[in-house]
């Protein structure tokens, strides 16, 4: 899971969340156009509504409103808004020193980062060693069963 339970990661694991729900922003918002054939295939393949808590509206968090699940949907919220914050204090920085960003400002609203870290959230892993997070097409659909009969192992390039 890409937030711990308190919904702040490492500061490692933000940045690698960061970058990997900027990139799949841009690429929902130019639908294909900016990135490689293989990415825009997988990009296509992603749902509108991941149907996770953090993306939900208000009506719908209603009944968990003063429990424990609230309060941590809460923190999560509070923690991705900044995180888009900084990211978009990141992509002005660059965009003053002629390195590109300013264009994205405006691609990357609050709810694009939003989404895409709920598709994050339910679909990236990482390697038990703390390795970076992955979206690895087609496992994504391979992890939904409350008594697994596979396991997903990842080493070093490779092996």
């Amino acid at each position: 899971e890409a937030l711990a339970a308190s919904g702040e990661p490492s500061s490692r694991r933000a940045g690698e969340l960061a970058a990997l729900a900027i990139h799949l922003s841009l690429e929902r918002a130019a639908r294909g156009a900016s990135c490689s054939a293989d990415s825009a295939v997988f990009a296509a393949g992603l749902p509108d509504d991941p149907s996770v808590p953090l993306v939900w509206p208000e009506e719908r968090l209603v009944t968990l409103r003063g429990t424990a699940a609230g309060r941590s949907i809460g923190r999560q919220r509070h923690f991705v808004a900044a995180l888009h914050a900084n990211v978009l204090l990141a992509l002005d920085a660059n965009a003053d020193t002629g390195s590109g960003g300013a264009q994205d400002e405006a691609v990357v609203s609050l709810e694009d980062f939003a989404w895409a870290v709920g598709v994050i959230e339910s679909r990236a892993v990482a390697s038990a060693g703390g390795g970076p997070l992955a979206m690895i097409p087609i496992a994504e659909y391979a992890n939904h069963s409350a008594a697994p009969s596979c396991e997903l192992a990842m080493g070093a390039a490779g092996d």
